[in-house]
């Protein structure tokens, strides 16, 4: 995937459409979560797997006491 603009805002809005399928309701997506979704589609995921992937490692993260 392009690092472009319109491909990162796209990305984002993703992200904060499904986070709350991740109990993240209220969480901010950063810029470095958007970052990681692309690394993970450019190294051979899908979308879908990708932005999976990254909420699910928020979701971790927060479960374990690590606040951001």
């Amino acid at each position: 995937m392009v690092r472009t603009k319109e491909n990162f805002d796209y990305i984002l809005r993703e992200l904060d459409y499904y986070k709350d399928r991740y109990d993240l309701c209220g969480v901010e997506i950063t810029e470095e979560d958007v970052e990681s979704v692309v690394d993970l589609i450019n190294n051979g995921f899908t979308e879908d797997d990708a932005i999976d992937v990254v909420l699910d490692g928020i979701n971790s993260a927060i479960s374990e006491g690590w606040e951001f």
